[in-house]
């Protein structure tokens, strides 16, 4: 194809102009006469269709989009642009074969073209083909430098394939890029939390908090790590401060509970425990642990009255 297919006249240029801002006046028989203007003194130039092509996907006219670009592959059997587009519509419209099929002719003629390895890792990934949808996204990252969302997306996918050393490593891939998102932090903490890397759990947390100090659960869940690390003080002192934030949280008095029970000071856990009964009635093993509380007391005074006796 000629230099001609990558530009257009002058006069074509302002044809098309004028028919997207018709289309957005909703005068369409218009616009469209206007799409049909443009190409006719050039209907071998791909780039007047792209124009239009994109117009409309973008627009979601979808038969439209469909149509232009199957003329434009009458010209151009080779049209990248057209094969990915008809790609994407297939692939909106949960026609996946059909879909598949373009994005498989576009890759044959640029197998290093991120766009069409991310377009297939992500119809494979919407059909839960995981392992194919990885096959492409790694091919994605290959050819671009350091993509943020492709590395998530890579990391997701490991996690759904219970790869989860994987996992985590494209997720610091992604933290890597200077990109600090709260929620991914969060989750690698949660990844770690599960590993019982709880040292690993709580450095997340830490960077998390220093992001966005208002979240009262990214505190909470400090306090819980340093109690299964048993820094019972360190526990306190988090967990108060998610109450600081959030006074009618049950979960968080119910923390605090739990660390009173670790410490032995009975006491203070059931005060904290019926906090949380009272907040959330509806939670059961709030209950249940008032009444293992209550028992632990009683046996404490029993045993403390025998010995003073």
């Amino acid at each position: 194809m000629a230099n001609n297919s990558q530009i257009f006249k002058e006069e074509t240029k302002k044809v098309l102009k004028e028919g997207v801002l018709l289309y957005f006046k909703n005068e369409i028989e218009k616009s469209e006469e206007c799409f049909q203007k443009a190409i006719e003194p050039e209907l071998k130039n791909e780039a007047v269709f792209r124009v239009i092509i994109n117009h409309y996907y973008h627009n979601e006219e979808l038969e439209k989009a469909e149509e232009y670009s199957q003329r434009a592959l009458e010209i151009n059997a080779k049209d990248i642009i057209a094969l990915q587009i008809l790609g994407n519509i297939f692939s909106d419209k949960q026609e996946f074969e059909r879909s598949e099929e373009y994005y498989l002719k576009a890759k044959a003629l640029d197998a290093d073209n991120v766009d069409i390895n991310y377009n297939l890792g992500s119809l494979y990934k919407l059909q839960s083909q995981h392992e194919k949808s990885l096959k492409f996204f790694l091919q994605a990252e290959k050819f671009a430098e350091n993509d943020a969302e492709i590395l998530f997306v890579i990391a997701e996918l490991y996690e759904l394939m219970s790869n989860i050393d994987k996992a985590i490593e494209y997720y610091y891939k992604v933290l890597d890029n200077n990109i600090d998102i709260p929620l991914i932090i969060v989750h690698l903490s949660d990844l770690h939390y599960h590993r019982n890397e709880f040292e690993k759990s709580l450095k997340c947390l830490k960077k998390a908090v220093k992001i966005t100090p208002e979240y009262p659960t990214t505190w909470n869940n400090i306090g819980i790590l340093y109690l299964r690390l048993g820094k019972y003080k360190e526990a306190i002192k988090n967990i108060e401060k998610s109450l600081e934030i959030d006074p009618k949280n049950d979960s968080t008095w119910c923390s605090l509970g739990e660390v009173y029970t670790e410490t032995e000071e009975y006491d203070k856990a059931l005060e904290y425990y019926k906090k949380a009964a009272e907040i959330n009635p509806e939670n059961n093993s709030y209950q249940e642990e008032i009444e293992k509380l209550e028992t632990k007391i009683k046996y404490k005074k029993r045993i403390f009255k025998r010995i003073t006796h």
